[in-house]
């Protein structure tokens, strides 16, 4: 987690298509400025549909999809592909005790 860069993150709650909303299973979305990264929070593991038209596009703009295990601090690494557009994500784990965090971070 310490590569992300906190001070260019923004909430962009907006981002949340489905998803728990309220409650102590709010998932939480955060943006870097430009776009380039999004992380987002589920405190119970619980899948949620995202609005990824903020993460820069074209024809070279891969994006790696990586979950991160706060609990262990050990990131798994899923996915690698241009994303755009509307997409569901389902944690490793669900339930009390399995928080997880998605990173969404364009390659360089």
């Amino acid at each position: 987690m310490e590569e992300n860069h906190f001070e260019t993150l923004e909430p962009r709650q907006d981002l949340i298509l489905d998803g728990s909303r309220e409650g102590p299973a709010k998932i939480r979305v955060t943006a870097t400025n430009g776009g380039a990264s999004i992380l987002v929070y589920t405190p119970r593991g619980e899948p949620f549909t995202i609005d990824l038209g903020v993460l820069p596009s074209g024809k070279d703009n891969m994006h790696s999809q990586t979950w991160l295990d706060p609990r262990y601090g050990v990131s798994y690494a899923f996915r690698t592909e241009q994303s755009q557009g509307i997409q569901n994500f389902v944690p490793p784990s669900r339930g009390r005790g399995k928080d997880w965090v998605l990173v969404l971070s364009a390659e360089k």
